[in-house]
């Protein structure tokens, strides 16, 4: 039974040499595989299109030479850097939208593969659609110190924006009013001021107001470690002792509080714009950078900038045309908050 089985397992390991033998035998030579390389082995090119300046001919002729060349895919991305000069057609309108669809073709002719952005520029998902509900936040905060026991009534005032992590020079004024005003409250939470309280070292990255795209820029930690300093407890915030005070604040942010003994401090939390925006985009698709946190905000981008140019570029084939949506490089440096940011975290 044994030698039976020493045979079976011979035999099919011969027939295993045999199929790949046959395999290599019939594979074409490094060099016939050089001079004519399978379609996924081809090289891929960014086909910019600069701020308008888009014609037929001109996408005909990018794209025949590219097949000459031997290009297997390109990824198209709308991008306004400054120059050349705006040309005349206007991103996402018709006339845009027909151009697209006609370099897909195109592209499906010559057997070269697309893939396009996920929003203009090149660094997210956003443009002039995205409101700020939608956008991208930070859930941030004001202080106000109380001494009790006593009656508090006053007006708590409003959290600040984070400066925007490129500044404010992506802001045009109508997106900067909206940087600047856009206000919601989250939560009025109040606590016992401890003892010699100390800040966290490092708390801006660590809570994500703020992160570099990439860690190779310089002052950039590569990584973040925990403090190892012992702090004693009663330097701490006692989470026992936190009080939401959220129902006695009115819409006007007044608090209305009978503050226990003690010194306290009370927090007013809300969620204000990162005042990041589409980038390096064409002007008519400048405009707020998509929050991340939020899967109907998203779904909502994606419903009016893909859904378009899904449509413009027709019925589609598989390993030709139009085969990809690209989300390229990550230039929009952190968020922590979002409408729904509370719930998910709990679920």
């Amino acid at each position: 039974m044994d030698f039976l089985g020493k045979e079976l397992r011979a035999g099919a390991m011969l027939a295993v040499f045999a199929m790949l033998t046959s395999s290599v035998m019939a594979a074409p030579s490094l060099e016939q595989a050089f001079e004519n390389p399978p379609d996924s082995a081809r090289p891929w090119v960014y086909w910019y299109f600069m701020d308008g300046n888009t014609t037929r001919e001109g996408m005909k002729a990018d794209l025949d030479a590219m097949k000459a060349a031997g290009i297997g895919g390109v990824l198209i991305l709308e991008i306004g850097a400054g120059r050349p000069p705006r040309g005349p057609v206007e991103f996402l309108s018709p006339k845009w939208l027909e151009l697209f669809g006609y370099a897909i073709a195109e592209a499906d002719r010559l057997g070269i593969e697309v893939a396009v952005g996920t929003g203009p520029g090149w660094c997210g998902a956003g443009g002039k659609s995205v409101t700020p509900d939608d956008a991208m936040q930070h859930t941030v905060a004001s202080e106000t110190a109380v001494t009790g026991p006593a009656e508090f009534s006053s007006v708590l005032p409003v959290p600040q924006p984070r400066t925007p992590f490129f500044g404010r020079s992506t802001l045009t004024p109508e997106l900067e009013k909206e940087w600047e005003s856009y206000y919601r409250d989250v939560a009025v939470l109040a606590f016992p001021e401890p003892e010699g309280a100390a800040r966290l070292p490092d708390a801006d990255e660590k809570v994500l107001y703020q992160r570099a795209p990439f860690s190779s820029q310089p002052g950039v930690k590569p990584y973040l470690t925990p403090s190892r300093k012992e702090v004693p407890p009663e330097n701490c915030v006692d989470p026992a002792q936190v009080v939401d005070l959220s129902a006695k604040m009115d819409a006007s942010g007044r608090l209305n509080w009978r503050v226990p003994e003690g010194r306290w401090t009370i927090m007013r939390i809300g969620r204000r714009l990162t005042g990041q925006t589409t980038r390096p985009a064409p002007k008519p698709g400048l405009g707020l950078e998509t929050g991340k946190f939020d899967r109907g905000a998203i779904e909502r981008h994606l419903k009016d900038y893909a859904d378009k140019i899904l449509a413009a570029a027709g019925p589609r084939r598989p390993g030709r045309g139009l085969t990809t949506l690209h989300f390229d490089s990550w230039e929009m440096s952190a968020q922590n908050g979002s409408a729904e940011f509370f719930k998910e975290f709990e679920r």
